[in-house]
């Protein structure tokens, strides 16, 4: 949107830490969007529906990068106030991704469920209500998009625009959680001098390989890539078969 010139911020409004009255109050003022992971919690709160654009992208791409390149999955203490914020949204809204043993069925985990949250709050809150892939959209798409909210753009502003936004996820680091402790010393101190503090190890390394589909599938439960398949399957993305199980006998 900022491309095209049309005013919308990002997570000053919607956010962890946000007030209602910071809510109620862009919705007063009607002078901008505002593009936020977590807006789909607000709308129940707003005086009336309101247009909502809801973004998705590719979601083996979007776990490998939960899982690998970001924080709010792992296990790890909170660095910031802004972690905490994000880790306690998480655990409340969606109970499910804290059960999970690794960071990809995590990451799967948050994908799904909060996809389905964002869905549902659209049906209960919103006047006009499209999703989209990012990867795909043509100036056709953003054409169709911005008439929902009164705004036209000539096919030439909007590919120029187009091709001004990257659409690709964070590849910027690897992020390997829930690395076991090697030393047992090690282990043992951390318990008698923090008791009751959840341990987890990480490593951290510059990166620009991403898993593919098939490798993401193989680390993941099958329950969970057979949830995954479906919302890809919605979406015109690929789909991977899931790993056979393996009964012992």
């Amino acid at each position: 949107m900022r491309a095209l010139d049309v005013p919308c911020t990002h997570e000053r409004v919607f956010r962890p830490q946000a007030a209602l009255i910071d809510a109620l109050r862009w919705y007063r003022e009607a002078d901008s969007g505002e593009s936020s992971w977590i807006a789909w919690a607000f709308l129940w709160a707003l005086p009336a529906r309101i247009p909502v654009f809801h973004t998705v992208r590719d979601p083996w791409k979007v776990i490998d990068s939960l899982a690998y390149r970001n924080q709010i999955v792992s296990r790890d203490h909170p660095k910031t106030d802004h972690q905490r914020c994000q880790r306690d949204a998480v655990e409340t809204y969606c109970p499910r991704v804290a059960k999970q043993a690794t960071a990809v069925d995590r990451a799967a985990c948050l994908l799904i469920d909060w996809n389905r949250m964002i869905e549902h709050a659209a049906d209960d809150c919103a006047d006009v209500y499209v999703s989209y892939g990012v990867e795909s959209m043509c100036a056709g798409d953003v054409a169709a998009l911005l008439s929902g909210i009164g705004v036209e753009r000539t096919r030439d502003e909007i590919e120029c625009a187009l091709d001004s936004v990257p659409r690709t996820s964070n590849q910027g680091r690897e992020i390997v959680h829930d690395v076991p402790i090697s030393h047992p010393g090690v282990e043992e101190y951390i318990k008698a001098r923090f008791p009751g503090v959840r341990m987890s190890v990480q490593r951290i390394s510059p990166t620009t390989t991403s898993k593919t589909p098939r490798e993401l599938a193989d680390m993941m439960s099958p329950k969970l890539v057979d949830e995954v398949n479906e919302y890809a399957d919605r979406f015109g993305y690929d789909t991977v078969d899931a790993p056979q199980a393996v009964e012992s006998v």
